[in-house]
């Protein structure tokens, strides 16, 4: 799978990043790189014209447009319109625990959505526990598996 995964992200871009075209954004640090590739792509949208707000707190809403861009980017089809309703249609929320969708996201609720969207990644490395998730939590293994494939960065030198 993560095989089939890489090779869609190599595909042409749907988007163009022009130098300059977000007020907000420094093209300096180093991780200037993978926010124009997942804006290119259309994983992570701008809030408004000119402005990414690369530092603002990620909502529901927010984790739900780049999650349900991320599953249809992967799987070859069409996103539009209401992202909590594609989610649940597409079986990537399957509860009304993201139905808030202006409140703010967790990293572990993040790591669950991203994970429903994607699912079978190959691993890339043995990482066996992480520091800020509880031994046993029932999400564990999702993030687990979201850092052995190197999806989701995450300290696991406790």
């Amino acid at each position: 799978m993560f095989t089939k995964i890489k090779n869609v992200f190599c595909k042409k871009q749907s988007a163009k990043y022009v130098s300059g075209m977000f007020a907000d954004v420094n093209e300096k640090k180093p991780c200037f790189e993978n926010l124009k590739y997942v804006y290119e792509n259309k994983l992570v949208l701008p809030v408004a014209k000119n402005k990414m707000a690369p530092s603002k707190k990620v909502t529901v809403k927010d984790a739900l447009e780049s999650v349900c861009n991320l599953y249809a980017f992967v799987n070859g089809i069409k996103f539009k319109g209401d992202a909590l309703e594609f989610a649940k249609q597409n079986k990537i929320v399957c509860d009304d625990s993201f139905d808030n969708v202006e409140r703010n996201i967790f990293r572990i609720e993040l790591a669950k959505l991203v994970y429903a969207a994607i699912k079978d990644i190959d691993k890339i490395n043995d990482i066996d526990t992480v520091c800020d998730i509880a031994k046993g939590n029932k999400d564990e293994s999702k993030v687990l598996a979201l850092l052995r494939a190197g999806v989701m960065p995450g300290e696991d030198d406790c």
